[in-house]
């Protein structure tokens, strides 16, 4: 037991690593394929692996190596194939362990909690972030990082506002399923925690992350409250108290109303889309030339020079409609048999304060990347679809073991 899990915190912090500070590194592959050697190893060593729950995505992954075969650009069809099936692995393998999710979740509140001081450093102190950043950043990134950072977007230690959306909306997820759970008396200084997430998440002038979050929370308070109109009323005034905050804050901080007039310029802009349209639109042509099969998994952008922002309309374009309906079921059968599952362990009065708070994080994250879906290209960055395989293992594992007594 003890050697298992010392392996399980070895391969959360590769995963971990991988998430947060995998930009930092120079080739991803190097820990792909290690991560890859350890959870195949540990798959083979166990007796039993549950098939049955994974249909869906085996079969996902075995049309995107098919695409590979009619793709004109087939090395970029198998690298996403191959990032797929790593992630799938840990996926698998964490679906089938015990124990490891108090210490998973701790690793992403504490790496995120990072990216999100971070943020608000850069925010107060631009001139020193700027130093820290020509340090731990290089090319790209750094440049790309000081343009946002002239443009009033905050990206912290990272090169993409995107990406460093998602590491707070990480934290956001772990503080609000704390909140949700916590007893009463204990609720404060996690208020003032998730007002800090939404500051950050401010900050980096992503609409589209804002309005993830808040349905995210919406949802996740769906299935918690059980009609408690006391409770309801308290956490649905949670987003007017951080506006109020954001408020507060506006008046006390003059560079602030930068940040805010940038995201009044963006509301004003007669295309709400940013240019998505287009994207779409062409994606589509693709889709109507190619409607079984499409044109090759990650391929869009050989062909659009762009990837689609909509990573719906991108599988139909890419996979066909073979491809695209395979995965929405996967998607939505992983959604639904968690938000069910939950439901039944908060019935409960013996579930324990953190396999509620898990359960809560991952339906957050599942909801997260599927909206974000609409607007991103989170199926196709390793650090999205890292965190959100991980986010369903984080609920299988616990009705894994009930089914398992």
């Amino acid at each position: 037991m003890s050697s298992n899990i010392n392996f399980n915190h070895l391969l959360i912090s590769l995963v971990s690593i991988l998430v947060f500070f995998g930009y930092l590194l120079m080739n991803l592959y190097y820990i792909q394929f290690i991560i890859l050697i350890i959870t195949t190893l540990a798959l083979v060593k166990r007796k039993k692996i549950n098939i049955r729950d994974n249909i869906l995505w085996i079969v996902f992954f075995y049309l995107i190596i098919f695409s590979a075969i009619i793709s004109d650009f087939p090395i970029d069809t198998f690298k996403f194939g191959f990032m797929f099936f790593c992630i799938f692995l840990v996926k698998l393998y964490f679906e089938g362990e015990e124990n490891w999710q108090k210490t998973f979740v701790n690793y992403f509140f504490v790496f995120s909690l990072i990216h999100v001081l971070a943020t608000l450093f850069q925010f107060l102190k631009p001139n020193l972030m700027s130093n820290v950043n020509s340090i731990i950043l290089s090319g790209q990134n750094l440049v790309s990082n000081q343009e946002l950072l002239n443009l009033g977007s905050y990206a912290g230690i990272t090169g993409q506002t995107g990406i460093n959306s998602l590491y707070i909306s990480i934290f956001i997820a772990v503080v609000f399923s704390k909140l949700l759970n916590k007893p009463q008396g204990k609720k404060i200084i996690i208020l003032i925690l998730l007002s800090v997430g939404f500051l950050a998440l401010l900050l980096t002038v992503k609409r589209s992350q804002v309005i993830v979050n808040l349905i995210s929370m919406m949802i996740v308070l769906f299935v918690f409250i059980n009609n408690d109109k006391k409770k309801t009323a308290f956490f649905v005034s949670i987003p007017v108290l951080i506006s109020g905050l954001g408020f507060i804050i506006i008046k006390t901080i003059p560079r602030a109303d930068a940040v805010f007039d940038k995201f009044a310029f963006f509301s004003e802009q007669s295309d709400f889309t940013n240019g998505r349209e287009y994207l779409w639109n062409t994606s589509l042509e693709i889709f109507a030339q190619n409607p079984l099969f499409g044109v090759g998994a990650a391929t869009i952008i050989k062909h659009i020079q762009d990837m689609s922002h909509n990573i719906y309309i991108q599988l139909l374009a890419e996979m066909g409609v073979l491809g695209f309906t395979v995965f929405i079921l996967g998607v939505l059968i992983s959604f639904v048999i968690t938000i069910r599952e939950t439901k039944k362990y908060i019935k409960n009065d013996k579930t324990q304060y953190h396999t509620k708070m898990h359960l809560g994080f991952s339906i957050y994250m599942q909801t997260y990347f599927l909206l974000y879906g609409f607007f991103g290209n989170p199926l196709y960055g390793i650090v999205f679809l890292a965190t959100y395989m991980q986010s369903i293992a984080l609920g299988k594992s616990y009705f894994s073991k009930d089914s398992r007594n």
